[in-house]
């Protein structure tokens, strides 16, 4: 199974202000063709890990296939994996001028998260990523790719940090 493929003229295709615009474009891209894409190759086993590991996954894809899971805002449309407040989440999402796809962690507790367990999956996975062994090829691969890590501050600001995991 080969990837959609992605057309520039796409960023400008979602650089409106017309939500419905917005969806009408890109619904059948996401829902129809990324999202199966992904739940087959590469989240194809995200889900069945969840379950081992006490998690209640709702589905075994690891991304649905409903509309109502394809958020779409002005200039913006984004869909997250099927899962928990209290875990990594994996999401997508494409504005007028980036792709992003990434892991999030949810640090809010009023939005059903459990910042203690969060906060401890964080921990694991940067000490995975950022041990001696993986350090450099993590860090080439952050400069390689153009990575940025976004995250949005208690007070709700967001802030983009460009090629380098905040410590």
């Amino acid at each position: 199974m080969k990837p959609p493929e992605l057309h520039d003229s796409y960023f400008d295709d979602i650089n409106t202000e017309n939500v419905d615009a917005i969806r009408v474009r890109f619904e059948s891209l996401v829902l129809d063709q990324l999202v199966p894409y992904l739940n087959q190759t590469v989240l194809n086993r995200i889900q069945p890990l969840r379950a081992k590991v006490g998690e209640n996954p709702v589905s075994l894809d690891a991304f649905s296939q409903l509309p109502q899971r394809l958020r779409v805002v002005p200039k913006h449309w984004y869909i997250y994996n099927e899962g928990g407040r209290d875990e990594v989440q994996f999401n997508i999402a494409m504005a007028p001028e980036w792709l992003r796809i990434g892991l999030a962690f949810c640090m809010e507790d009023q939005r059903g998260g459990d910042r203690d367990k969060v906060n401890s999956t964080l921990k694991e996975l940067r000490k995975a990523i950022l041990n001696d062994k993986h350090k450099q090829a993590f860090t080439n691969f952050i400069k390689d790719n153009k990575i940025m890590l976004h995250w949005t501050s208690e007070e709700g600001h967001d802030g983009k940090r460009k090629g380098k995991l905040k410590r």
